[in-house]
């Protein structure tokens, strides 16, 4: 059995650094490319503010229904929070009381 040993050089820590920060346009060009084919030739378009008032009026609905689910999320953490509260206690800072019955939540 023969055993390889690699030595990692400096330019192994720079390849990388790069493709962690995004410096390798390979693989930029390459997700652009596979995003093109699965959107087809329509493609996306965003859509700006002094575009058809058509396509705004089209689009203003979800941007009411966004606004509207994160100003309830603010304004009623609790009734946000009550589903993982009874699902997964200790991911909303619940933990079991000491003496072994029941849990020790937070108050807020």
């Amino acid at each position: 059995m023969s055993s390889r040993s690699t030595t990692v050089t400096p330019a192994h820590f720079e390849y990388l650094a790069a493709r962690t920060r995004g410096d390798d346009p390979f693989l930029v060009e390459r997700a652009l490319a596979r995003l093109r084919t699965r959107l087809g030739a329509g493609g996306v378009r965003v859509i700006w503010g002094d575009d058809e008032p058509a396509r705004l009026q089209t689009a203003l609905p979800i941007y009411v229904v966004f606004f509207a689910t994160i100003a309830f999320c603010i304004y009623f953490p609790e009734v946000v929070l009550w589903l993982p509260k009874q699902v997964l206690p200790a991911s909303v800072g619940c933990f079991q009381s000491p003496s072994g019955t029941g849990l020790i939540c937070p108050q807020g």
